[in-house]
C-alpha cells in the first residue's frame, strides 16, 4: 500500500518509553457483523493518563498549508490487523488500543492535532497462538515409597509386609491405541474389616490413591497368602513343616476420566486378578527380595484390561506369632538376590584363576629360555 502526503514537514522526534504496565491501556472490544469491523468507532474525549510514549517536537517547519488527508482503508477481514496513526504537533502522545474483532486487534495511535493529516497503514500479522496436536502415552513417573502393613490377631502380630509397590495399567483408547498409566500405591490404608489372619490363609486388603492424587473413588488391592500343610502321606522329608506362599493378587480401580481421558471405558470399576507362586517358604521364616519382581494381572470381563504389579525391596512374613512388629525366623532370599550375591565371589575366583594361569605361563616361558642358554654353553 502506498501513502501520499500533501505536506512537506521537517521534524525530529525524541521518544521516551514509559515503564507503565501494558494492562493499564484502555482496551475496548467491538463485535459487529461476521467480519467484526466497525466504521462507527467513537473515541473518547479524554485519554488515559498513563502514557506509553511522549513526543517532543523540536524545530517544526511547515510549508504550503494545502494538504489533503488521504485515508486508505483496506477491506477488513476477520484475520487482519489494522494500525491507524494520527500525527499532530502536540507535545503529548497517547495510545489507546481498540479491539474490533475477537481474533484481530486494531491498534490506534491518535493524539489531538492542530494540523491533522491521517495515515492508515494496513499491518498483517500471524496469530502466534497456534495449537499443535500430539499423541503421547499416558505415563506418570511414580513417586516410589515403601509401604508397610501389619496385622494382629489378638495382642500378637500375625502378618508383616513391606515393599515398594508399582502398578502399570494398560488400556485401550477410543482410537484403538494401547496406552499405559504407571503409578505407586502411595498413602495406602489397611481395610480392617477385610484383612484377616487364620490358620489356613492370610488376606491383606488395602486402599490407596494413585500417586496420592485426589480422585473420585479409592482403588483397592488384595493379597492372599495360603498355608500348605506338610505332605506326611508321601513321607516327603523335604516338606517336614508347613509352607506358605503368595497365591493371588486382586486389583480394582476406577477408570476416572481425569486419569484416563481418552479411555475406551470410562467411569466404571474394572477388576483385575492373577495367580502367582512368587515364593514358597517354611512357616516361621520370612521372604526377602531386594530385586524387582513382576506379577501380571488380567481382566475378568475383558481381555483388553491388563495390569502389571512390580514389587521391590520386598519383605513379608505370614502365619507368625510375635509380640513385636519385627520380622522373626530365618531370612529366605529370592533367587535374583542369591544370583546377585554370587556374582562377587565368582568374579573374584575367575580373576584369581586368570592370575595363576598368567604366572604359570610366564614361569614356563622363562624356564625354557634358560634351558636353551645352558644347552648352548
Amino acid at each position: 500500500m502506498s501513502i501520499t502526503y500533501h505536506a512537506n514537514v521537517t521534524y525530529s522526534l525524541d521518544y521516551t518509553v514509559s515503564s507503565q504496565p501494558f494492562h493499564d491501556l484502555e482496551i475496548q472490544e467491538e463485535e459487529e457483523g461476521e467480519t467484526g469491523y466497525s466504521d462507527d468507532t467513537t473515541y473518547p474525549d479524554t485519554y488515559p493518563s498513563h502514557e506509553i510514549a511522549s513526543t517532543n517536537v523540536s524545530s517544526l517547519t511547515e510549508s504550503p498549508t494545502n494538504h489533503t488527508p488521504i485515508t486508505d482503508q483496506p477491506t477488513p477481514t476477520s484475520g487482519s490487523v489494522t494500525t491507524t496513526v494520527y500525527q499532530t504537533t502536540e507535545d503529548s502522545l497517547t495510545t489507546t488500543i481498540y479491539s474490533t474483532t475477537e481474533d484481530s486487534p486494531t491498534i490506534t495511535v491518535h493524539p489531538t492535532t492542530e494540523d491533522n493529516f491521517t495515515t492508515t497503514v494496513p499491518l498483517s500479522t500471524t496469530d502466534s497462538s497456534q495449537t499443535s496436536i500430539m499423541t503421547t502415552t499416558t505415563t506418570v513417573v511414580p513417586n516410589i515409597s515403601v509401604q508397610k502393613f501389619s496385622l494382629k490377631s489378638g495382642s500378637s502380630y500375625c502378618f508383616l509386609f513391606q515393599s515398594d509397590i508399582i502398578f502399570q495399567i494398560f488400556y485401550y483408547t477410543k482410537d484403538k491405541q494401547i496406552k499405559s498409566y504407571k503409578f505407586s500405591a502411595s498413602n495406602a490404608t489397611v481395610i480392617d474389616n477385610e484383612s484377616i489372619c487364620t490358620e489356613q490363609y492370610t488376606k491383606l486388603s488395602f486402599t490407596f490413591m494413585p500417586n496420592g492424587q485426589n480422585i473420585k473413588y479409592d482403588w483397592k488391592c488384595v493379597l492372599l497368602f495360603n498355608r500348605i500343610p506338610p505332605n506326611n502321606a508321601l513321607n516327603d522329608m523335604s516338606n517336614i513343616s508347613s509352607v506358605y506362599s503368595l497365591n493371588n493378587i486382586a486389583f480394582t480401580y476406577y477408570s476416572d476420566t481425569n486419569i484416563f481421558p481418552d479411555s475406551m471405558v470410562s467411569d466404571k470399576y474394572i477388576d483385575l486378578s492373577g495367580n502367582t507362586t512368587m515364593f514358597k517358604i517354611p512357616v516361621g521364616s520370612y521372604y526377602s527380595c531386594i530385586s524387582e519382581q513382576e506379577v501380571s494381572l488380567a481382566g475378568t470381563e475383558s481381555f483388553r484390561d491388563r495390569c502389571k504389579v512390580y514389587f521391590k525391596s520386598l519383605k513379608v512374613e505370614a502365619f507368625m506369632n510375635s509380640s513385636k512388629e519385627v520380622f522373626v525366623g530365618n531370612q529366605i532370599l529370592c533367587d535374583l538376590d542369591e544370583n546377585a550375591n554370587n556374582i562377587v565371589p565368582i568374579a573374584v575366583g575367575i580373576t584369581l584363576i586368570i592370575c595363576i594361569v598368567i604366572a604359570v605361563t610366564v614361569f614356563i616361558v622363562f624356564n625354557r629360555r634358560n634351558r636353551r642358554r645352558y644347552a648352548t654353553l
